[in-house]
């Protein structure tokens, strides 16, 4: 299972990165929090992570 969690880490890394370009320049910064609370959630709800990797995962982007 570890192995299985770095692997959609390393996924969750690629994908915030890709929402955090999308959102250079913006002012309103709105949507890019929504997006990273969605993806948090289906993280925590398909693969049961706990918060604390989830929070790891948009603290280190």
């Amino acid at each position: 299972m570890l192995r299985e969690q770095e692997i959609l880490l390393i996924y969750c890394y690629a994908l915030m990165a890709f929402l955090k370009k999308g959102q250079e320049g913006q002012e309103n910064s709105q949507s890019y929090l929504i997006a990273q609370d969605r993806l948090a959630a289906s993280y925590r709800a398909k693969y049961n992570f706990s918060p604390q990797i989830s929070i790891l995962c948009f603290v280190k982007t």
